[in-house]
């Protein structure tokens, strides 16, 4: 088996977090423009799992949609991973003592211009956690396994305001994950050694 799929092996996940870039414990130097997200990761006994919320139906941006914690950088958060820190308790009640910060992945350039940073947490497994209803609709845990063993629905051509990605889409129990946050999560599986093969996928374009 590889590490990918007995991922809920403490010394895998330590392999994965080893190969996450260090944090940068500073403001953004766009601060207008800077945003950034958490990937909360869990190891219960069973696999590890990443946790993933679906935005609520009546807001102004991206309603419906399955995200990760997150939101624009505000003054008060100083360094930009307390803005990840801090969206996270606000939208899911999540303790930021309960965060081990691990690493940071690459930033992207969202739809709507801003600059995305995720940064990788870890959290106790079987953590309580419960959605803010004005923001958030529901939570949910993905196993890292199911990102191994079940292919992408399709892959998105997506054209954004750094250049034109590919990036794959999953269905997860009805869950849809795509857009910036399926290429998150691609970035983290790359990272474990798994590259998504996009060969005889459907594909749509956006943008």
């Amino acid at each position: 088996m590889n590490a990918i799929a007995d991922a809920a092996r403490p010394t895998d996940l330590a392999r994965l977090f080893a190969a996450l870039d260090p944090l940068q414990p500073q403001a953004p130097p766009e601060p207008e423009r800077a945003a950034a997200v958490l990937i909360a990761i869990s190891a219960p006994p069973a696999a590890a799992e990443i946790i993933f919320t679906r935005r609520a139906a009546h807001l102004s941006s991206h309603a419906g949609q399955v995200s990760f914690p997150g939101g624009r950088w505000e003054t008060q958060d100083g360094a930009l991973h307390q803005t990840a820190l801090r969206e996270a308790h606000e939208e899911l009640s999540l303790p930021p003592q309960q965060v081990a910060l691990k690493g940071q992945l690459a930033s992207r350039i969202s739809a709507k211009g801003l600059r995305v940073t995720p940064f990788v947490g870890q959290v106790p497994a079987g953590l309580k956690l419960t959605p803010c209803v004005t923001e958030t609709a529901a939570v949910f845990r993905v196993p890292l396994r199911f990102f191994t063993q079940v292919r992408p629905v399709r892959v998105d051509c997506i054209q954004r305001a750094d250049g034109r990605a590919r990036v794959a889409a999953w269905d997860y129990q009805g869950f849809e994950i795509w857009g910036l946050t399926a290429h998150f999560t691609e970035q983290l599986l790359a990272r474990m050694g798994l590259n998504i093969d996009y060969r005889n996928l459907p594909e749509r374009t956006l943008g």
